[in-house]
């Protein structure tokens, strides 16, 4: 017997949380119109995310939003919520709605790496979106506790100069 997959819409999903439906402890992002659980936030992740949003922070400077688990409305069935993202202009920006094109995804996997390079990653690529740079926390995090992403640094500052 076949089995049907039925595929959520953007505006559904959106829905789903506004009616309060899916809230914060549901842990789940729309991917192609799937319904996907998040990786859960154990403490080498959580670290490695914080380091990653100080890191960016301070490359791209003002002008630019350094967004850590925020939504991102990739397109009609996806809205994924990158680990950090960044995104031109300031928070009071996306008061209406999320933004739609980041110039940078960085995807910190602990248990996932495969997923998030292969599905996420074909996604963000897809829309021609920089990134993911794609970090697993134990081999991330240097002795001076600076991220160490897979993607040099110079790449972040060729990102933000394009923009």
């Amino acid at each position: 017997m076949d089995v049907k997959e039925r595929k959520w819409t953007r505006v559904e999903y959106e829905r789903l949380v506004e009616a309060e439906i899916l809230g914060p402890e549901d842990r789940v992002e729309l991917l192609g119109g799937a319904m996907i659980e998040k990786e859960p936030q154990y403490s080498p992740h959580a670290t490695a995310i914080r380091l990653v949003q100080q890191a960016l922070t301070e490359v791209f400077g003002s002008g630019w939003d350094v967004r850590p688990h925020m939504p991102v409305s990739l397109d009609e069935e996806s809205v994924p919520e990158p680990d950090v993202c960044v995104v031109p202009g300031d928070p009071r920006d996306y008061r209406d709605a999320h933004p739609t094109r980041p110039v940078l995804v960085v995807e910190v996997a602990l248990s996932r790496l495969g997923f998030d390079r292969d599905r996420k990653g074909s996604l963000y690529a897809s829309r021609s979106i920089a990134g993911p740079c794609l970090t697993a926390p134990r081999s991330s995090v240097g002795a001076t506790g600076a991220p160490r992403p897979s993607v040099p640094m110079s790449a972040y500052r060729r990102s933000r100069s394009r923009a």
